[in-house]
């Protein structure tokens, strides 16, 4: 197979055939990971006591667990008091209830656009994959109206089972896990006999064996899948039989997928590289756009640290996030439509190939870019 006649074929279909946008905006939305770490600490200045959390304590002579279980019905039961107590009608600080009736619905907001935005990643995705297989089988462009009518499928749903099948018993193992190889560790923060070090050495080689093999999984995992899934929208299997044929298929030409794969995660890896300057500029603009925002609706509440300046703020950030997050967005939108037509490119080449093997009737391979 001639990858980088693929390759060329899927973009010259990017540019070609902009209906495949709306879905793959769609994608990069709705598969969005973003992860942070921060370590930011609001224990006042430095000549103010400071407020520790409660320390666990345990009982070296006692069962780990059970008192550790205890110990987190403890934390949630003091949580739960201060819940009460800032929503109460008798707190006198009127910004701390608004700031946590806005937290509680901006949270059940997030949650319902999560399961909304589940269903539309799968749609999406059915869409991508098989206006791009008519497009090459017809040479017919077809409407945005008319994709979302192919993907709101079955297949869609079994595309969701296939998730639900890789990824849930992979949670479970990975909770479990943890759970063993962090016991020790626990031992020791506890303060218990000094034998836990031991423990401690053993549940950070686990945790590191247990990383390795979980990217390895995980690799396999992102090279059989698109196979699978294609599987199922353009043979219409159901997902026992796609897991297995397109395993089958998937050994039958591991060389080929295996280079599409590297050339495909090659671009996720220079992806965030060659974002970053356009992120910096369009978060210099977006802070611009979004502080100006804040400062003209409540500059003196800001610079008088009045409570009533958290709305302004939120809408400035709100603000940022759209001048920042739409235009990326987009971008990483044509990206996942790529990445989607040249896995569907290299089923359809992969399987004329076989086809012309077994002396079958071949399906049309991917035209070379016009």
């Amino acid at each position: 197979m001639k990858h980088s006649q693929v390759l060329k074929r899927a973009w010259h279909i990017l540019w070609q055939y902009r209906a495949l946008w709306v879905f793959g905006i769609i994608l990069a939305i709705t598969t969005a990971s973003i992860s942070s770490q921060s370590n930011y600490q609001f224990s006042g200045n430095d000549n103010q006591p400071s407020n520790p959390s409660r320390e666990m304590n345990l009982d070296p002579n006692q069962p780990l667990w059970p008192q550790v279980f205890d110990e987190m019905n403890k934390g949630w039961q003091e949580a739960k008091t201060e819940f009460n107590r800032l929503l109460s009608p008798d707190n006198p600080i009127q910004w701390e209830r608004d700031l946590l009736r806005f937290a509680i619905g901006f949270t059940i907001a997030m949650l319902v656009l999560y399961f909304i935005g589940k269903i539309l990643r799968y749609v999406a995705e059915v869409a991508l994959v098989k206006m791009v297989d008519i497009f090459e089988e017809t040479d017919e462009k077809l409407k945005a109206r008319q994709g979302w009518r192919l993907g709101w499928s079955r297949q869609a749903w079994r595309i969701f089972l296939i998730d639900l099948i890789i990824y849930l018993p992979m949670f479970v193992v990975f909770v479990l896990f943890m759970v063993m190889a962090l016991s020790p560790i626990l031992t020791v923060a506890a303060g218990m006999p000094v034998q836990g070090v031991v423990g401690l050495v053993a549940s950070i080689g686990l945790i590191m064996l247990f990383s390795l093999l979980a990217l390895v999984v995980l690799a396999v995992v992102s090279l059989v899948k698109p196979v699978i899934i294609r599987k199922i929208v353009l043979e219409d299997m159901s997902t026992g039989p796609a897991f297995r044929e397109g395993f089958r298929m998937f050994r039958r030409a591991w060389k080929e997928y295996g280079l599409m794969w590297l050339i495909l995660k090659g671009i996720d890896i220079v992806w965030p590289l060659a974002m970053f300057p356009f992120v910096l500029l369009t978060g210099a603009i977006g802070l611009l756009f979004g502080g100006g925002f804040a400062f003209l609706l409540g500059g003196d509440a800001i610079q008088s640290g009045d409570p009533a300046m958290m709305w302004p703020i939120i809408l400035g950030v709100f603000l940022l996030v759209i001048v920042v997050g739409v235009p990326l967005a987009f971008l990483t939108g044509l990206r996942e439509t790529f990445k989607s037509t040249s896995w569907t490119l290299t089923y359809r080449e992969i399987k004329a190939i076989s086809s012309l093997e077994n002396g079958d009737t071949p399906m049309l391979e991917a035209q070379p870019a016009g």
